[in-house]
């Protein structure tokens, strides 16, 4: 089948597939995953836009690296490794941490009046594939994930606080 269709229509085609998907299509024949690695830059970015790990298909990996999430995601060295990455976040909070805590180590940031409710509304605006639903599903683990970056954040800065 994949040797009948045109290459565009194809690419078009896996467009619509979740992240999870896109790795069994490469275990369907030895043409398919030739043709998923051959073009796995097309693949995955135009899964990023599908799953809004960026905002458009017009954005290059270098300016989404450096503007989600803090530029967490900096060292990411293909599409395929960015979407990863953004879907590791999107599932666990603890992945979270290092974005957590560059919102805590801002300048702007007081850490004696932040609170966690402050922490998700910055993280919202940061990462907008990370949903209220999200949280709202999380919130045990999002909490504990604050704390500790909380307490690590204080720890760089020198300072002994204590959460209540």
């Amino acid at each position: 089948m994949i040797g009948t269709l045109p290459p565009e229509l194809v690419l078009r085609i896996l467009s619509y597939l979740p992240l999870q998907s896109l790795g069994n299509v490469r275990l369907v024949s030895r043409s398919w995953n030739e043709f998923c690695v051959t073009n796995q830059c097309t693949i995955y970015h135009e899964a990023a836009v599908l799953h809004k790990f960026v905002s458009c298909i017009e954005m290059p990996l270098t300016e989404a690296r450096e503007t989600y999430a803090k530029g967490s995601l900096k060292d990411a060295s293909d599409w395929y490794e960015y979407c990863r990455r953004c879907l590791r976040m999107t599932r666990d909070v603890s992945s979270l941490e290092p974005v957590i805590r560059s919102i805590l180590l801002d300048p702007n940031t007081n850490l004696l009046t932040v609170s966690s409710k402050c922490v998700r509304k910055k993280l919202l605006e940061l990462v907008p594939f990370v949903t209220n639903e999200f949280f709202q599903s999380k919130r045990q683990e999002f909490d504990e994930t604050v704390v500790k970056a909380f307490y690590e954040a204080s720890a760089l800065l020198g300072g002994e606080v204590y959460v209540s």
